[in-house]
């Protein structure tokens, strides 16, 4: 954080729980648990305070963004770390739509594991590489199908590996089989032009293209 602090660069870093930090939220982890408890429903309420450690691993006091939230039995507080400012990042939007993205990043890395990203077929790294290839070209047209044919159901949101296996399932069960279960039922799917309009148009492999190598 002070190499950051030092060239200019912005971060935002989870902070690990501990008692002292537990201490600061009191106020707030009480009225989370007032809330959940009232709505039968978690509740988070947000805060903010200025922070140093006790150990001195910290030069400076920083800017900690604290979410004190209560999901049914348990306490669920989390910290972070930050220099952006509450003017531009209050709390609860800091939290929500920008620490929180990192982890919706990482949902959609390991989404590709279920579309085989993990595999190590061979032991040649371009073989390899060809399986990342076509693992990825597979989440992409999944991605597509969620996003532009799946629109407007509760499969829109479904895991891309939960996708592929209800696909495979319907396969498998015959060309007559109802996929009503889908949102594909009485709904018209987007048409060819419709998706390349919004995929966009792949580039076209010409012969000079086709001998150029592949760099690893």
């Amino acid at each position: 954080m002070s190499w950051c602090e030092a060239n200019g660069v912005d971060y935002v870093f989870g902070l690990a729980r501990n008692a002292r930090l537990r201490a600061l939220i009191e106020p707030q982890m009480v009225t989370a648990t007032l809330l959940e408890a009232e709505t039968g429903k978690p509740a988070r309420v947000f805060t903010e305070f200025l922070y140093k450690t006790t150990t001195g691993s910290w030069s400076r006091h920083r800017r900690v963004v604290a979410k004190a939230e209560h999901l049914q039995d348990k306490e669920n507080p989390r910290y972070v770390v930050t220099s952006l400012s509450a003017q531009e990042w209050p709390a609860q939007k800091l939290y929500e739509e920008l620490y929180c993205e990192r982890g919706e990043m990482e949902n959609r890395i390991k989404e590709q594991f279920s579309l085989f990203a993990d595999r190590v077929s061979t032991e040649h790294l371009r073989s390899n590489q060809l399986g990342r290839y076509l693992s990825a070209m597979a989440y992409v047209l999944l991605h597509g199908l969620r996003r532009l044919g799946l629109k407007g159901t509760e499969w829109a949101r479904a895991q891309a590996g939960t996708i592929r296996l209800r696909l495979l399932k319907n396969r498998r069960a015959g060309p007559h089989h109802s996929t009503e279960g889908m949102g594909f039922a009485r709904q018209r799917l987007p048409l060819a032009q419709d998706v390349r309009s919004s995929l966009g148009e792949p580039p076209l492999l010409t012969r000079q293209g086709r001998r150029n190598k592949i760099p690893y």
